[in-house]
């Protein structure tokens, strides 16, 4: 069976791991690139070849753009004025210490020159936010502090995977717009979704506002108000990953949905269409985690092939799922959240059926 998707997959994610090890100027993959798309469109009788070796230095380019930092290194050290916005973070609170915000970085002595960036900001105490808001800040911009020992967590590293290469700490007062209508009104009426379930737990437990934590915790991924004690608790148990939102959760809820529907004596298509739509917006409220971003991939298309009648190759879907992450940001293939997950649902797809036909064969 032909897997286009798992064909591209693999030459894409060698380029973008050479490239990792690899450092080669943008410009020159560039060249090396077109050159390969021209020789595959000149040579039709050898174009596979020349393909893969043009979406194997795709990769390397991908990740070469990504990486590549757009603040320039003097302005680290200095101070600067921000101007931007607030990007969508469901996992924080109402009162948020830090933050991360997209806009313009412009520097205080030369006014003229102004860069466009994602950077982190700390404040010096908790300040309500929401997402979309615009704010003014003038501080110190800094560089995270990288990896200290061999083997050790780089920060640096970390953030600039999430295409973050700056971390400003604000030296005067804040400046908050009043009208938070910036950004995608979708994800807007999201947050305040959000926010009406989390006030919701809150009453339905009233005084043991600890267990109201917990099931947010399970519900929403959201850890940031239960003691350390419990999560020390959970961890030495084994059960951590109770409270982190995972593809399990999103096929929980696929799963109630489609049945609960399908109880309204919906057709399928419908029932498929709803479900969709219900994935959708459980994705948004529990933020765009790797696992959640694959199994909600996985479930929507999957779910779009039966609305559509056709049959669906579990490996080419999971394929597709990760290209596509790894189009949006190729720094993800060093997250270990993306590795297991994609490792745990390829040996689930791989083994599944080996297991069937195991059990078939049993008395």
């Amino acid at each position: 069976m032909p897997r286009p998707a798992l064909t591209t997959l693999i030459p894409y994610t060698l380029g973008i791991f050479v490239a990792g090890f690899l450092p080669i100027p943008i410009f020159w993959l560039w060249l090396i690139a077109l050159i390969f798309i021209i020789g595959a469109i000149a040579l039709q009788r050898f174009c596979h070849p020349a393909l893969l070796a043009a979406i194997f230095v795709c990769g390397m380019l991908r990740l070469g753009i990504v990486m590549t930092s757009p603040i320039p290194s003097h302005f680290y050290g200095q101070e600067l004025r921000f101007s931007g916005r607030t990007v969508y973070q469901p996992q924080r609170g109402e009162l948020w210490e830090e933050c991360y915000a997209v806009g313009t970085i412009q520097s205080m002595t030369a006014t003229t020159q102004a860069v466009k960036a994602k950077i982190l900001i700390r404040f010096r105490e908790p300040i309500a936010l929401h997402y979309g808001d615009s704010i003014e800040v003038e501080g110190i911009l800094r560089q995270a502090k990288g990896k200290r020992n061999p083997g050790g967590f780089d920060y640096r590293a970390h953030l600039a995977r999430r295409q973050i290469f700056g971390i400003l700490y604000p030296s005067r007062d804040l400046k908050i717009k009043p009208i938070h209508k910036s950004g995608f009104p979708l994800l807007r009426w999201m947050e305040r979704l959000r926010r009406r379930v989390e006030s919701v737990t809150d009453k339905m437990y009233g005084d043991t506002r600890a267990h109201a934590q917990l099931l947010k915790g399970m519900l929403l991924g959201k850890r940031s108000g239960i003691s350390d004690v419990t999560i020390r608790v959970f961890r030495n148990s084994g059960v951590l990953h109770i409270l982190a939102v995972s593809g399990l959760h999103v096929g929980l809820i696929a799963a109630v949905c489609f049945f609960g529907f399908s109880l309204f004596h919906l057709s399928e298509k419908v029932t498929c269409f709803l479900t969709i739509t219900a994935v959708i917006v459980y994705a948004c409220l529990v933020g765009f985690r790797t696992s959640v971003l694959r199994a909600s991939l996985m479930v929507i298309l999957y779910l779009i092939g039966v609305i559509i009648d056709r049959d669906v190759d579990s490996f080419n879907l999971l394929a597709f799922v990760a290209l596509v992450l790894l189009l949006i940001n190729p720094a993800q293939l060093w997250d270990v959240g993306f590795q297991l997950t994609f490792a745990a649902t390829g040996s689930i797809v791989y083994l599944l059926p080996k297991w069937n036909n195991f059990t078939t064969r049993l008395p």
